[in-house]
């Protein structure tokens, strides 16, 4: 993934190695359909420790910054999303400068800026959602979704 390679940082808080991204050769293809509007969807069955956060996270700022579009990421219920939001999600957002550029309300409250939804000033939402209760399934336009961990679901 291009996107990644050139912008993405890994924050110190989250990142076993923090720092600039680089794809490893078994991510490329992974990422690669990640990104890749004409695949509508990815099934990956992984170890432990592969980066898949990282990757999502990386494929999630190519979407907000690069092409615009809204996205879901589901995690398995709301208190891990919270926590997802605050400890991978805020600090991306931070470490990563095309990303922060979009995001004038970074480390202020602001309507734009909360534990479930961070709104860039190019109109893009990311929410960050449980996927425990139904109507978090409900009423979000969105045009990427993903799931991390979803056999927890």
């Amino acid at each position: 993934m291009q996107w990644a390679d050139e912008y993405y940082y890994l924050p110190k808080e989250s990142s076993y190695t923090p720092g600039k991204w680089e794809t490893l050769p078994f991510q490329v293809a992974i990422m690669n359909a990640m990104g890749y509007e004409l695949i509508r969807v990815v099934n990956l069955i992984k170890s432990a420790r592969v980066g898949y956060t990282k990757m999502l996270l990386g494929v999630e700022g190519y979407f907000i910054e690069h092409k615009s579009r809204n996205s879901l990421l589901f995690q398995p219920t709301d208190s891990s999303a919270e926590d997802f939001m605050k400890s991978h999600v805020e600090p991306t957002i931070r470490d990563v400068p095309v990303l922060l550029e979009l995001a004038p309300w970074f480390g202020r409250k602001h309507r734009d800026n909360t534990l479930t939804l961070k709104r860039f000033s190019s109109g893009v939402g990311f929410w960050c959602l449980g996927g425990a209760a139904a109507k978090n399934y409900r009423e979000k336009s969105v045009d990427v979704v993903c799931y991390e961990r979803i056999v927890i679901f």
